[in-house]
Order: C-alpha cells, then structure tokens, then sequence
C-alpha cells in the first residue's frame, strides 16, 4: 500500500498504460482488438478491476495521452 499514491490512481495509469498500446498497436505488432489483462497477487486484482471497468469513467482517469482509445480488454 502506498500512502502517496491514493487509488484509483493506480488504475489510471493501467488504463493510461492500455490506451497507448491501443494508440500504438500497429507499431507494436499487436492486435488492438485482443488485448487482455493479467497477473498475480496485486496484478491480477488489478487484472480483474481491468476487466470489469472499462466503462467507468471515475476509473478511465484522464491520465496520459490517447483518452479517446477505449481502456476495454477482451480477458482478465
């Protein structure tokens, strides 16, 4: 836990975080249509949170650029 960074913050930047990948899929390599979301212990919670909340503005934030990329993934 962290006492400086205050939740949902850390959402935000996860959601920040898929809309770049969205934004940049075609330089990536990848398939922006078959994103997913895992992980363990706090990752996967943070997982799961991702694959519930996409449209949850409260959760979206506005932190980074590409807010108009959608922060769905397709599996958590």
């Amino acid at each position: 836990m962290s006492d400086v960074a205050q939740w949902p913050v850390q959402c935000h930047e996860a959601k920040a975080a898929i809309r770049f990948l969205r934004a940049n899929a075609g330089a990536l390599g990848l398939n922006p249509d078959r994103l997913i979301a895992a992980g363990m212990s706090a990752g996967a919670h943070m997982a799961c949170i991702l694959g519930v909340s996409s449209d949850h503005a409260q959760l979206n934030g506005e932190l980074g650029e590409h807010l108009e990329e959608s922060t769905e993934v397709m599996g958590s």
